[in-house]
């Protein structure tokens, strides 16, 4: 696993743990020299949002492994 995918995971189910209890979270994002400040709101939706300018919402896209059904 890479630190990017690791550090995403953990960002996401942090940022929605706190905004369960109606916390609000924001973020500071550094690239190459550029800054972009995020704002704090609260709700699923912002959340996704953070994620989204993360570049990292094709992570929450990864295909569902199938289950079979059990052997009679």
């Amino acid at each position: 696993m890479r630190k990017r995918v690791l550090s995403a995971e953990l960002v996401a189910v942090l940022a929605r743990l706190f905004t369960r209890y109606g916390n609000r979270i924001g973020a500071v994002l550094h690239a190459e020299g550029a800054s972009e400040v995020i704002p704090a709101r609260n709700g699923r939706r912002h959340v996704l949002h953070v994620l989204d300018r993360m570049g990292v919402v094709a992570l929450a896209r990864r295909p569902v492994p199938r289950r079979r059904p059990p052997a009679r």
